[in-house]
């Protein structure tokens, strides 16, 4: 009789843990990157305050940015802070930070950028007809705990 309640009891935990797991993948959203097969550049587009902003989603970049010329667009919060930025110029440019809130895939969230004075953002326009506003880094990755899954052209909230 005990090997019964026993095997009830451990059937009941897998059921509900198993339940839990299913709950959580079925509550993510899988955003499609923005003109797949275009190129192999994976973007979204995010809405700020009704805007649309083409993003780069670059897990190699610590901060996530924002060109100047989108940042006069929308409203903002100053950041007391400035970051360095080397990877965009072979030239270590000096960076405000500012925080924006944003929709993406109809999910809210905030999340800090640096500013980038440029507005041909790493010359994606030039070269692909793409124009590009900024990049989501890998603070907003694991702020909104987001993946990138490659082989679907996709990331996961």
């Amino acid at each position: 009789m005990i090997y019964i309640w026993t095997f009830f009891t451990v059937f009941i935990i897998a059921v509900f843990i198993s339940y839990i797991i299913n709950k959580k993948v079925r509550n993510r959203h899988y955003y499609k990157f923005e003109g797949s097969g275009i190129s192999d550049i994976p973007y979204v587009t995010i809405d700020i305050q009704g805007h649309k902003f083409n993003m780069i989603v670059d897990t190699g970049c610590g901060v996530s940015i924002i060109t100047k010329n989108a940042l006069d667009k929308i409203k903002y919060t100053p950041c007391n802070k400035s970051i360095k930025l080397s990877a965009l110029t072979s030239d270590c440019l000096k960076s405000n930070v500012v925080t924006i809130g944003f929709n993406i895939a109809g999910k809210e969230s905030t999340n800090n950028f640096a500013v980038y004075n440029q507005d041909n953002f790493a010359c994606f326009e030039t070269m692909y007809g793409i124009t590009i506003h900024g990049l989501l880094g890998n603070e907003f990755m694991e702020h909104t705990n987001c993946k990138i899954d490659y082989n679907n052209h996709c990331i996961i909230l």
